[in-house]
């Protein structure tokens, strides 16, 4: 990944709904108070126009250095292409039972700040990302800030954990033999 300091480029691909939380994460973007360049680039279908609203309102903003942009769903089949042109997956979801776009960055190498309501908490412990307590504003700005100010080969560093605690995790449940056993 492309990764000067200073920079960071953040992504939120999920639903538009008050469940996924996305006002923390605007919140916390907004939040940044250096001259740093923060995009933060919001994909989704909206499932709730009030919320949707809301969050267009709030992330109106006249610092130069901060870009929040909606662009609106995002055809499955360039998830995976799209997640590896950021260098952050944010989502302060109210809660996952599995977290299948959270599954997808990761695989896609891009380090994760989610919620402690997911079952990835333990993503801090193989350096693949940050899990913050879903309303916790201010911890997610402190990793948006620390992401930020990494340099390439650090970010690639947290990129390679992610992705190989992705590979492990596939490993773990025998996903291979599962799925070629579905055709026998």
């Amino acid at each position: 990944r492309d990764k000067n300091p200073g920079v960071v480029k953040c992504i939120f691909a999920s639903r538009i709904h008050p469940h996924k939380n996305l006002h923390i994460a605007i919140k916390a973007v907004l939040n940044i108070q250096s001259d740093s360049k923060v995009i933060f680039d919001v994909y989704g279908v909206v499932d709730d126009q009030v919320y949707y609203e809301q969050c267009v309102d709030m992330a109106k903003t006249h610092n130069k250095s901060i870009e929040i942009n909606f662009k609106g769903p995002l055809p499955h089949n360039e998830l995976f292409t799209t997640l590896k042109q950021y260098h952050l997956f944010i989502l302060p979801t109210l809660g996952e039972n599995f977290g299948h776009v959270i599954f997808e960055a990761m695989s896609a190498g891009c380090p994760l700040l989610i919620s402690d309501k997911t079952p990835w908490t333990d993503v801090m412990k193989s350096g693949a990302g940050w899990i913050a307590p879903c309303y916790d504003v201010k911890e997610y700005t402190n990793v948006i800030m620390k992401v930020c100010a990494m340099d390439r080969e650090t970010l690639n560093l947290v990129s390679l954990n992610v992705r190989n605690y992705a590979d492990h995790y596939i490993k773990s449940i025998n996903a291979i033999d599962r799925y070629f056993q579905l055709f026998q």
